[in-house]
């Protein structure tokens, strides 16, 4: 007999079950600086990530912190929705966030 994971769980709520997976590029290139470059130092170093040379810099807005904003705030939109159960959002970012 197959092992049902699931087999003891009680539905909180009927309502109809949609699976979201969010796929994100946490590549080096995603350190590229996009707003705020104003506010920029250069350090004098160079990287080259992803096959393309970048210069090193303090400051500033990367693609990386723009997208660690927006999956927070996906995050703060599903814990405040009661369709939601607050394990299954608090699971996913805790696994996004260990990487």
């Amino acid at each position: 007999m197959a092992n049902n994971d699931f087999s003891t769980e009680v539905a909180e709520n009927y309502e109809p079950k949609c699976f979201c997976i969010l796929v994100l590029d946490i590549s080096g290139s995603m350190n590229e600086i996009i707003e705020n470059t104003s506010e920029t130092t250069q350090t004098g170093q160079t990287i080259f990530v992803d096959g393309k040379t970048y210069n090193v810099v303090n400051g500033g807005t990367s693609k990386l912190d723009n997208l660690n904003k927006s999956l927070k705030q996906f995050y703060d939109n599903m814990e405040s929705d009661d369709t939601m159960r607050p394990m299954e959002t608090q699971h996913l970012w805790m696994q996004y966030m260990k990487q």
